[in-house]
């Protein structure tokens, strides 16, 4: 859906746990409402050199079918939640307009 210009996507949508469910994106507005749920990359637009998805394979390997819920993990990696605290305590970051 698109929100303020930016398209978000909504997990809750797809009917699937949460707990099992990541979303890897160039856009962090993608994951907007699911933060924890969100894995960052590079864009890969007109790159056909592009290796992002090889760079996740260690990452990935973290999730094993004993994870009960990739929501930790995936905050403690990537952070992306400092990032979002920064910028609503005007201290910049580089998601532009959060939509929260």
């Amino acid at each position: 859906m698109c929100v303020h210009g930016n398209y978000i996507k909504d997990l809750q949508v797809i009917g699937r746990p949460l707990a099992s469910t990541l979303l890897v994106d160039n856009s962090p507005h993608a994951y907007a409402y699911n933060i924890d749920n969100g894995v960052p990359i590079e864009s890969w637009f007109d790159d056909d050199t592009d290796t992002e998805l090889l760079k996740l394979i260690g990452f990935l390997r973290q999730m094993t079918p004993a994870t009960q819920d990739v929501r930790p993990v995936i905050r403690d990696h990537f952070k992306t939640h400092k990032l979002i605290d920064r910028a609503l305590l005007g201290g910049g970051c580089p998601i532009k307009s959060p939509p929260f």
